[in-house]
């Protein structure tokens, strides 16, 4: 610490030192003076010409308290009467301002209870609005379906087509009410996109895959038919020159996730069912924090791809090309 800040630094305590010391005297010449018209106030009240003893003192604290219910009636009951009878339009007006008095202080009072509650719950919400600001929570939906009450697919749609957004990145199970079939709330939306699309989706034939079957309440045949359909649209997109990748996993689906660049549509495949349409849909997003939600569901996408690599969906091979192969094949093969 260099000299002129230890300066200032003693100087402050010395003052605070000594304005503290200053205050104690104050205060006790205030007490003393306290005490000094106390004593002559009850001297002249009892009409003493000296300080009274101990045994005095009990005395006329018991002769006063005989003599209360005199005293209270006299102020009470016996004056105000006479001051009404005396003079009734101030006495009127004194008792106007008197109920008014009471009144507004009770108002008051309540008024500031009310600000107060009114304040710890202003404080709590704006504690909350801050919390859902920095996650990047910006609605929860009750289900998926394409109605007024579902989720916003519209509005994905249009993120989706913006100039601004570079990639689409889909982790579902089956896909065909997402993306794979006619009609469905992003076919046309890939179809017409032009940046980067990475797909996730269910093992066909797999233990889960069945499993999640079962859960939903549809034939695992059907279930893996939904699967490979939707691969079939990535495939016709991959041949028109579209950037698409995909990969199966082969665990229990969890998330389901549609990733912008600047939205995370966030669902959660419940355990034995129901449909995922039928799950909440919360969306998320990007913030400036990186632990906001859409980074942290952005890294978990990322890690399940990475997690993926050996599972890729061929996606360079039509079924056109695939049985013309097939064909070949057979002509060639010895007799």
């Amino acid at each position: 610490m260099n000299l002129p800040t230890r300066i200032k630094s003693g100087a402050k305590t010395l003052a605070t030192d000594a304005f503290s010391e200053g205050w104690k005297y104050v205060r006790s010449l205030l007490l003393a003076a306290a005490g000094v018209y106390a004593l002559s106030a009850v001297q002249n009240f009892y009409s003493l010409d000296h300080v009274p003893t101990h045994d005095e003192a009990v005395a006329l604290l018991w002769k006063s308290a005989k003599g209360m219910p005199a005293l209270v009636q006299d102020w009470l009951i016996s004056k105000p009467y006479d001051a009404v009878v005396d003079h009734p339009l101030l006495s009127t007006v004194i008792l106007l301002l008197v109920v008014v008095t009471v009144v507004l202080g009770f108002l008051l009072s309540r008024a500031h209870s009310i600000l107060n509650l009114q304040s710890s719950i202003l404080s709590g919400a704006d504690a909350n609005y801050a919390l859902v600001t920095q996650a990047g929570i910006e609605g929860r939906f009750p289900h998926a379906k394409q109605n007024e009450e579902g989720a916003p697919w519209k509005s994905l749609c249009e993120e989706i087509l913006s100039p601004e957004n570079k990639f689409v990145y889909i982790l579902g199970a089956n896909g065909i009410d997402t993306f794979g079939r006619p009609g469905a709330p992003l076919h046309d939306a890939l179809q017409n996109f032009r940046g980067n699309i990475r797909v996730i989706l269910c093992q066909p034939g797999s233990k889960q895959m069945k499993g999640r079957a079962a859960a939903v309440g549809i034939n695992s045949n059907d279930y893996e038919k939904a699967i490979k359909e939707s691969v079939k649209r990535l495939r016709t997109l991959r041949n028109q020159a579209y950037s698409v990748e995909g990969r199966y996993y082969e665990g229990q689906p969890n998330w389901k996730l549609i990733i912008t660049n600047s939205t995370v549509w966030v669902q959660y495949y419940l355990p034995g069912g129901p449909h995922v349409d039928q799950t909440p849909v919360w969306l998320v997003s990007v913030t400036p924090n990186a632990d906001g939600f859409y980074h942290l569901f952005h890294l978990e996408f990322n890690r399940i791809w990475e997690r993926c690599i050996a599972n890729p969906i061929a996606l360079n091979q039509s079924p056109t090309t695939k049985m013309v192969s097939t064909t070949t094949a057979k002509a060639w093969k010895p007799k």
